[in-house]
């Protein structure tokens, strides 16, 4: 695994959320693209906004 991001479920707002995000070894486009596909992970199921996890 070169690359992860932490899911946090959110029941109570339509909202996908995430709060760690790392890379290891891999070129900074990789994290790009981990943001592409969350946002549409969180289309696909349902959720209306995309919350970086940052207060």
């Amino acid at each position: 695994m070169q690359a992860f991001a932490n899911i946090i479920p959110e029941n109570q707002r339509r909202e996908g959320t995430i709060d760690l995000m790392r890379r290891r070894g891999v070129e900074r486009v990789v994290v790009d693209f981990m943001f592409v596909r969350l946002i549409e992970y969180f289309k696909e199921k349902g959720r209306d906004t995309f919350n970086l996890g940052s207060p």
